[in-house]
Formats: structure tokens, sequence, C-alpha cells
């Protein structure tokens, strides 16, 4: 323990209400503003590279996880431009879940799983956890939605494709043999005449009747 956390140890603290809440609230911005200088000196060690390609165990050193280092980074990058008085109630997990937020949906009024009206700065972290995961449901709908659109707007044009190809080809005739059969009927005075006759890849048959004077 250090010798200043030491000596706020020993210290006695009020028996005014008042006092404690303002103790209380000071250090809750304290805490919150932390936060944000911790993520902005990680960065400036990392992409200055102070540790001389050591980052990693440096953080070692300053006992901070490499997960938790990327959180304060983030948290700093994405934030930094707002209002940081707006976020100094929020601890780090809180922080990095609006940070990861999409910039339009940091300000705007959702609905909670309670039917409640909130912004993100406004929530705790099981309702931002719960908006992260309905924002990115209703974000993979549109997005199938959007791949059904197009897969339906390239078999349109393939189809219409594919009917412009027909009317411009030209008119395929195929010609087939005229094939002829013949049949005596012994028993009775005629034959039969059977004419089959093809034009393009359309089958017709036709049968007729010939009569002729038979002589035995």
């Amino acid at each position: 323990m250090t010798e200043i956390a030491e000596q706020e140890r020993k210290q006695e603290l009020s028996t005014d209400l008042n006092v404690i809440t303002t103790e209380i609230t000071t250090y809750k911005r304290i805490a919150g503003e932390a936060i944000f200088e911790i993520g902005r000196r990680l960065k400036h060690v990392k992409e200055s590279d102070l540790a001389h390609g050591e980052f990693g165990k440096w953080l070692e050193e300053v006992e901070i996880d490499r997960s938790v280092s990327a959180k304060f980074i983030k948290v700093y990058e994405e934030l930094k431009q707002d209002d940081v008085s707006t976020y100094t109630h929020f601890g780090l997990n809180a922080l990095h879940l609006i940070a990861t937020l999409p910039e339009s949906e940091r300000t705007a009024t959702h609905t909670t799983a309670k039917g409640e009206e909130k912004t993100p700065d406004e929530m705790t972290v099981k309702e931002l956890r719960e908006l992260k995961r309905q924002l990115k449901a209703e974000t993979q709908a549109k997005e199938k939605a959007e791949q059904q659109a197009e897969s339906a707007q390239d078999r349109e044009r393939l189809a219409n494709a594919k009917a412009e190809k027909l009317e411009q080809k030209e008119p395929e005739v195929r010609t087939e043999y005229v094939y002829i059969e013949k049949r005596a009927q012994l028993n009775t005075p005629s034959f039969v005449y059977k004419e089959k006759s093809s034009f393009s890849s359309t089958i017709l048959y036709r049968s007729s009747i010939v009569s002729f004077e038979y002589f035995k």
C-alpha cells in the first residue's frame, strides 16, 4: 500500500452524509477521468514504441493485462472527443461497451428490455450488453435482406439477358427427311399410307387411306 493510500485509510471519515456523498462523487469523477488518461498513455507508449518492441513485457511491469490495455486504448480513441464528464460515472467495461457501439447509436435513444427509453450513457452494463446484441441482430437481418434482394435482382437480370439473347437469335430451321411407310392389307382392297414429317423440332403426323382397285 502506498504512503498516500495509508494516510487516507487512517483519516477518519465524516459523519455528515452530504460530505460523504460529495466525496464519493469526486472519487467517481477521478476514476472515470483516470480511465481516459491511462488509455492515452498506453496508446502513446505503444505507438511511440517507448518500450522498444517490448510493449507486452512492459504491461506486465505495470500490471495491466494486454486485453485490458486494448480496452483502455479503445475507450480513449473512440470517446476522447466527447465530453468526458458524461462518462465519469462509468467503469472500464461499461465505457468499452459504449466505445464499441456505432457512433450514431451512442447518443441515440433506445428502448430497454423493460420498455424504458434511455441513451447509452444512462444504461447499466447489462442494458448496454442487451443493446449491443439487439443492434447486432438488426444489422445481420438487414444484411440478409440486402443479400436476398441482390440475389433476386441477379436472377432477374440473368433471365432478362437470356430472353434478350433469344429474341436476337436467328430462327433455327431444322429439316428432317420424310419417312413413308406403306403397309399392304392383303385381305382388303386398300393399304394404309402413313407419313411422318417434322419442322423446327415439332413432329407432325398425318395418315390417309389410299384406295385402289384390287386385282387378283
